[in-house]
């Protein structure tokens, strides 16, 4: 698994999205079945969708919080924060 040098809560990735752009966003944890929903309305076919919803469940609840050192490993570099990242990207999340 390749991770960045931190875990972050959904919540929390929502809040640094919104300082970064400059707008409030926020996460709202919706139930499997809701989600789900929501993503086949969006195109993606109900299976997937149905897995998708229920793995950022499982992401969610804290699971899968830890961080690795595989960035470093493979490429001799440490892993950019969410913050570097999207700061160094803002142009792809601009309207």
């Amino acid at each position: 698994m390749l991770t960045g040098p931190e875990s972050l809560p959904h919540a929390r990735i929502a809040e640094e999205i919104g300082r970064v752009l400059g707008r409030a966003y926020r996460y709202v944890d919706l139930p499997v079945p809701e989600m789900a929903a929501r993503l086949e309305t969006r195109g993606l076919p109900r299976l997937q969708a149905e897995e998708l919803a229920a793995l950022m469940a499982d992401i969610g609840d804290g699971r899968w919080s830890s961080t690795t050192t595989t960035v470093k490993d493979l490429t001799g570099r440490p892993p950019r924060s969410l913050a570097a990242y999207l700061t160094d990207h803002l142009h792809a999340f601009s309207r």
